[in-house]
């Protein structure tokens, strides 16, 4: 661990800096840390590569839309994800909303709807987060069913440097990145107000009283969506996030279902949450992704050649 430690502050060092020769500073014991390169990825197609244009482009494997970190994903693709998803949110909760403040009227009574605008708010919210966690859910059953690294964990690592990055999971990368990077900035219109005195921030009446919590999850998983892609982990990613996705479906449905008082539904909703949790997030996530990381990843180190201190550290 004191090793990994060492690795993971230099490599930073070095990539921030963009220079090693911060390493001179250091007691002479430490001199010996290993400067550790990046691993030989195989080369990403650009557009002006491909004959058949946009369309082709959109369609063919290991183009440079398959890396998150790419210029055009950065400049262009993920840009214009995260504006497409939120004119459609500026478009769907306030209905959304709309339709709940009818629904809690008559569970409720319209006082307590007049008093609960924020719960209101939240119902569209909920309706949206249902909608994509659904949507992406059908959206890897349909394209990843056959796929397989998603029943075979070693295929996750399987001629990992030259694997193909397909099109299907290129474009469900984006789509996750693009959500989360919306969220975060959703997270925090609701949350602050920002000032042109002193102070410049401060809290808006509709802050969520988890905002520290969100915003570190959001911000986290983006890291790990981008760096997965970045070190083209992209499979192993995509199994963090299919999980993730199918265990939060009924969740979105269980909080709308009490929303509106229905306990039938809230308390089906609830088992079945409670059993895609034990599932998906104690069961196949740590004792499958986790343990083919840990396990099963090795062959990227003892099969294809990635150095000792490389494998360490990536």
């Amino acid at each position: 661990w004191s090793r990994f430690f060492l690795l993971s502050i230099s490599k930073t060092l070095d990539t921030i800096l963009w220079t090693t020769k911060w390493r001179s500073l250091l007691p002479e014991t430490l001199n010996e840390i290993p400067i550790i390169g990046w691993p030989s990825y195989p080369r990403m197609t650009y557009y002006s590569e491909v004959d058949g244009g946009v369309w082709e482009f959109l369609q063919t494997p290991n183009t440079t839309i398959s890396c998150l970190t790419s210029v055009i994903n950065l400049t262009v693709t993920l840009p214009l994800l995260v504006f497409v998803i939120r004119k459609f949110k500026s478009f769907f909760i306030p209905r959304m909303s709309s339709i709940g403040r009818k629904l809690a009227a008559d569970t409720h009574g319209r006082e307590w709807v007049a008093k609960n605008e924020v719960k209101m708010l939240k119902f569209g919210e909920y309706c949206f987060r249902f909608l994509y966690h659904s949507s992406m859910s059908l959206y890897a059953i349909y394209f990843f069913w056959d796929a397989p690294w998603v029943w075979d964990t070693k295929q996750l690592w399987f001629e990992y440097f030259s694997y193909p990055v397909t099109v299907s999971l290129s474009w469900y990368t984006l789509l996750q990145c693009a959500y989360n990077v919306d969220a975060f900035v959703y997270l925090v219109e609701i949350s602050c107000v920002f000032k042109s005195g002193y102070p410049f921030i401060s809290w808006s009446p509709t802050c969520r009283g988890d905002f520290n919590e969100m915003a570190a999850h959001h911000l986290v998983t983006n890291a790990l969506v981008i760096t997965s892609s970045y070190f083209r982990i992209t499979r192993s990613g995509g199994m963090v996030l299919i999980l993730h996705d199918l265990s939060d479906v009924p969740i979105d449905l269980s909080k709308l279902a009490n929303f509106l008082k229905w306990k039938a539904t809230t308390i089906a909703c609830f088992a079945l949450m409670l059993l895609l949790w034990i599932i998906c997030r104690l069961v196949l996530f740590p004792f499958y992704i986790i343990w083919s990381v840990q396990v099963e990843g090795t062959v990227i180190r003892d099969l294809y050649g990635m150095p000792e201190d490389m494998y360490l550290l990536y």
